[in-house]
């Protein structure tokens, strides 16, 4: 068996971002990088590196086939990650959704109690004002009931002073007149 051949970067020189995804306009993409840029793999034609086609120009039926094989176990893997990892971005999205709509919601109940509130500090205005009406309009009656007290306690004065005058004119009245003239 011969030794294999050093390792060799499977990477041709791309302009690549920090998320490791290459720019579409790059001239040749080596395989594997191409996972997450679909417009990468559009765009851009798919070759090996040249020692991997070397290293393929020499395996035999067999070993090509063991590679096709280990190939396959990888881009089922791949889609197997890939799927693991579509599901749980839909569950992210699916709970992003409730989110939203429990935001909604609660933006919903924040208008009907600040239309609540509105409402209440118009009826405790109104509240506060008829309780100051009705705060005048205890002093008015109590002053009137005061009024009241003193102008039946003149009203029995002047019934007494009348009763008096009244008793005093009948007297001079039931006199006999000395001048002789009636009055």
């Amino acid at each position: 068996t011969q030794p294999r051949p050093a390792k060799v970067s499977r990477v041709d020189i791309t302009n690549t971002s920090a998320t490791g995804r290459a720019t579409p306009s790059s001239p040749r993409f080596v395989l594997p990088p191409a996972i997450g840029s679909p417009d990468l793999v559009r765009k851009s034609p798919v070759a090996l590196s040249d020692a991997e086609q070397a290293i393929m120009n020499d395996m035999g039926p067999e070993a090509l086939k063991n590679e096709l094989a280990d190939a396959m176990v990888a881009a089922f893997k791949l889609m197997e990650i890939s799927s693991f990892l579509n599901g749980r971005e839909c569950k992210y999205l699916e709970e992003r959704d409730t989110a939203k709509e429990e935001a909604a919601l609660l933006r919903q109940s924040l208008e009907q109690a600040k239309v609540n509130h509105a409402a209440y500090k118009d009826r405790y205005k109104l509240q506060a004002g008829l309780v100051t009406q009705l705060t005048e309009k205890e002093k008015e009656a109590a002053r009137l009931v005061e009024e009241k007290a003193e102008l039946e306690g003149r009203l029995k004065e002047l019934s007494t002073e009348r009763d008096t005058l009244a008793g005093k004119v009948k007297d001079l009245e039931s006199r006999p007149c000395s001048s002789g003239t009636a009055p």
